[in-house]
């Protein structure tokens, strides 16, 4: 034969089946492959059960779990082995090498997040608040990327006006930690950026390696806007992910949250332009009634001390004429002073009420419907002229109105989608 000894292997696990009912376990053994690629070379593994009950135990005494998982890379001590009845040749698994697993990079991860915790940096760009209207995005990926697309296409989708600066990077490579880094700094230069995002699609526990780096984390933690990382599939955790503001699972559920938040925040537009077109009148007489009992109450107030302080001075100057004229002088500037504060305080309350009234009507302005209209946003009815809020309240085949600035469109629902 030969190999008349066992030899080491290395690749990705595919396929991986589970245990047969006495304890045996296949799966390939494959050649790393591009983002989106075909796999170039695989290989079929058996891993019998006695052999994989000595090696769960030898990793086992090193504090780490034995698994076979798709897309770990592993380096295995293999037999080669050819069925001689088919000729299928195959690998008979005898040994297994956990510090170059994907094991071996979780602790790793582990280690550079404990480190970073202690020093306060995983924790810096979650504390940035998250906009409600996050259309100013930047995009760190691969250029001409599956995942590149795919996020672009769900932004398209949406029909919001999101605005998209890329910063290219690579996205798997010894130059993965400095491309990344420098493409979060040229996203500095972009005028008020709402929102970063760094993304890739999913890769081999080696591929995704690359992206832990404490480097990254640290460039996150000084950013001075938030950052979504969503970098492989929903299983896998990178760096990025422990440093940045929010996780996504896929490029496609990254570019989703900041449709979600657009959508949200129209939302309350809308909710907050009805309840105030439901107010907004029983408001304002409320607010011109409180003024008009104001500015009565303050004009009695003004008038009885004029009249109580005229009626001493004439009493006064009739008992004693001649004789406390200083003292009737004293009087006068007494009231001309106390007019004069009276006069202040009406106007005061005056300018004060109508202050208020400047505020709501300007509230009421800004979030008047028809301005919002004539801005671009559209309002969607229902067949009684009621706004829909929900795509609950929609079925197929009913009729929506579509209002716009300049008029109405009649259309019929086709399909009910929810988000």
């Amino acid at each position: 034969m030969a190999f008349p000894e066992p030899v080491w292997v290395r690749g990705v696990v595919a396929m991986a089946k589970k245990g047969s009912p006495v304890g045996h376990a296949y799966f390939q053994i494959t050649d790393p492959c591009p983002e989106g690629g075909q796999t170039p070379a695989a290989a079929d593994c058996a891993l019998f059960a006695g052999e994989r009950v000595r090696i769960a135990r030898e990793v086992g005494r090193l504090g780490l779990l034995f698994t076979l998982e798709d897309g770990m890379e592993a380096r295995f001590q293999v037999s080669p082995s050819i069925y001689e009845r088919n000729g299928r040749f195959s690998y008979i698994v005898r040994g297994f090498d956990p510090e170059y697993t994907g094991s071996a990079s979780a602790m790793h991860l582990k280690r550079l997040v404990e480190k970073l915790e202690r020093e306060g940096i995983l924790g810096e760009n979650g504390t940035l608040p998250f906009p409600r209207v996050p259309l100013k995005v930047g995009l760190v990926t691969a250029g001409n990327s599956a995942a590149a697309e795919d996020f672009l296409q769900t932004l398209r989708e949406s029909r919001y006006p999101f605005e998209v600066f890329t910063s290219w990077a690579p996205m798997q490579g010894v130059e993965t930690a400095a491309g990344v880094t420098a493409a979060l700094v040229r996203l500095l230069t972009v005028p008020d950026l709402d929102v970063a995002v760094i993304t890739r699609g999913g890769g081999s526990v080696t591929d995704l390696a690359w992206f832990n780096d404490e480097s990254i984390a640290r460039t996150i933690a000084q950013l001075p806007f938030p950052v979504i990382s969503g970098i492989g599939h929903e299983t896998d955790m990178t760096l990025p992910d422990f440093a940045s503001h929010t996780r996504a699972k896929t490029p496609t559920h990254a570019a989703m949250l900041l449709v979600n938040s657009v959508a949200g925040f129209l939302d309350a537009i809308e909710d907050n332009a009805l309840r105030l077109g439901r107010s907004a009148s029983p408001r304002l007489t409320m607010e011109r009634l409180k003024l008009s009992q104001l500015t009565s109450t303050l004009t009695k107030k003004a008038e009885r001390p004029s009249i109580h302080f005229i009626g001493i001075i004439s009493r006064a100057t009739a008992m004693i004429q001649g004789k406390v004229l200083p003292r009737v002088s004293g009087q006068h500037r007494g009231l001309d002073q106390m007019r004069s504060r009276l006069s202040g305080l009406i106007s005061s309350g005056f300018s004060a009420r109508l202050s208020s009234l400047d505020r709501i009507e300007a509230t009421l302005s800004r979030r008047d419907p028809a301005k919002m209209l004539a801005l671009g946003w559209s309002m969607a009815l229902d067949a009684t002229g009621k706004p829909i809020s929900s795509v609950s309240s929609v079925s197929p085949r009913d009729t929506v109105h579509v209002k716009l600035s300049d008029g109405k469109l009649r259309t019929r629902v086709e399909k009910v989608e929810k988000t």
